[in-house]
């Protein structure tokens, strides 16, 4: 069993973004939704419950299908929905999900290794070296010419706890010129934030 990232990065045609969620839909507000928080990012990296909080009702406070959801969760509808650019084959491959900072991680450790401080807080970031931090880089702009993390902030489907507001955690590759990604909580409805999906096979 495997985990892989698309290579591509998700927004409408003219270039603005998907909502995390569309509050002006749901009446949310700053609430907790996914049924649990975390409370910076040395928690929250062991979050790897992408799926769940993409797929699963029982995962979530108000028990709906965020991909399913395309007004009130848009971002979440388009990972679900996502048809890649490039023919995927396999009889196992699972259903597209935006991902939870644990499996961010996980993705960055295909690099190198990954050091992220007992106290480091969403806002905060997870280390690389600068050669791991531009190998990252280069496996999808190698591929893709359009898909260039390092000028994107990319949402995860994890967030933080009552002292964040409850916001989702995005990342954002060499961030304020940091070896590493930079993992800020903004609003649901940030419109610089974008999407790369991840699968499950």
């Amino acid at each position: 069993d495997g985990m892989a990232a698309a290579l591509d990065i998700i927004k409408k045609n003219d270039g603005s973004a998907y909502f995390w969620e569309d509050v002006s839909v749901t009446g949310h507000g700053n609430i907790q939704l996914n049924n649990t928080v975390y409370n910076g990012l040395w928690d929250g990296q062991n979050d790897m419950n992408g799926y769940n909080w993409t797929w699963d009702a029982n995962s979530t406070k108000d028990h709906v299908v965020r991909a399913e959801e395309q007004a009130k969760y848009p971002a979440f509808y388009m990972a679900g929905h996502y048809q890649p650019s490039v023919a995927v084959t396999g009889t196992n491959v699972g259903k597209w999900y935006i991902p939870a900072i644990g499996e961010v991680v996980q993705l960055f450790k295909r690099f190198g290794p990954v050091t992220i401080s007992a106290t480091e807080i969403f806002g905060g970031y997870f280390h690389t070296s600068n050669a791991d931090m531009n190998k990252v880089i280069k496996a999808f702009t190698d591929i893709n010419s359009n898909t260039r993390l390092n000028s994107y902030f990319l949402w995860t489907s994890t967030t933080g706890d009552a002292s964040y507001n409850y916001r989702p955690v995005s990342f954002f590759t060499g961030g304020n010129g940091v070896d590493g990604a930079w993992t800020p909580t903004f609003a649901k409805n940030g419109t610089n934030l974008f999407i790369l999906p991840f699968v499950k096979f």
